[in-house]
């Protein structure tokens, strides 16, 4: 990613309406795929600063981080992560395997995505391990954000699941969210695009706005704990190894 959108993250991750409502899904989604009670040793791929760290800490026996940021890695080293690999994935990956692995908003950053994958499945996570995965929608809403973000593809929900299932994965669940924003959404994407703008969709958001953008999320998130979402501007996947 570009410096500026590491800093955006870095200073906005627990406090904007988008990373706070992308939480709320990734929660209600462990919530209803996770066994109650059951420790995990888990690997998030692309941990960046830290943003699920305490949400993964609720199911950890042990977290492990791959980050190659060095800033990132050095805002990392004070959440009590077991190891962070400073490796860039997929060409370089810790030699153990997990219950749990989880990369969310990552994907679309690595070139060789099925190369990515299989690695996942074949080297890094345990037999009946868990993957869980956030990328963005829709490969022609793709505009100068996923640029600036360094992002190579947006995905299809049934692109996600051929591609996963040829790999070998199974029982794979997989829904959109940003479903409610997904209109208004659209159509600032289209208007950028159309005046060719220079502009990325996570920008300051003034108070009062944040708490009424996170609403959907939590309507969502609600939906999510029992039902798959027919589209939206993101996905969020689970599947077993």
């Amino acid at each position: 990613m570009e410096k500026e959108a590491y800093e955006f993250i870095k200073n906005t991750q627990y406090s904007h309406w988008w990373f706070k409502g992308r939480k709320k899904i990734i929660e209600s989604v462990f919530n209803r795929f996770l066994k109650k009670n059951k420790k995990y040793n888990i690997l998030e791929i692309g941990a960046g600063y830290g943003a699920q760290i305490n949400l993964l800490n609720k199911y950890k026996n042990i977290i492990d981080v791959i980050e190659p940021y060095e800033d990132a890695i050095n805002f990392l080293k004070n959440l009590g992560i077991n190891n962070i690999y400073p490796f860039i994935f997929p060409e370089k990956f810790p030699d153990k395997k997990y219950d749990m692995i989880v990369l969310f908003d990552v994907l679309e950053h690595i070139k060789e995505d099925k190369k990515a994958l299989k690695i996942i499945y074949n080297r890094l996570l345990k037999n009946n391990g868990i993957l869980f995965l956030t990328v963005p929608a829709y490969m022609w809403l793709f505009s100068y954000h996923d640029e600036i973000h360094k992002h190579y593809r947006r995905y299809t929900k049934k692109e996600l699941y051929n591609l996963l299932s040829e790999i070998g994965f199974k029982n794979i669940y997989i829904s959109y969210y940003s479903t409610i924003l997904f209109p208004l959404a659209v159509s600032s994407r289209m208007i950028i695009k159309l005046l060719n703008l220079k502009k990325t969709d996570l920008t300051e958001t003034h108070n009062f706005l944040n708490k009424i953008l996170e609403i959907p999320y939590y309507i969502e998130a609600k939906i999510i704990s029992k039902f798959s979402l027919p589209f939206g501007l993101n996905i969020i996947v689970k599947a077993e190894k």
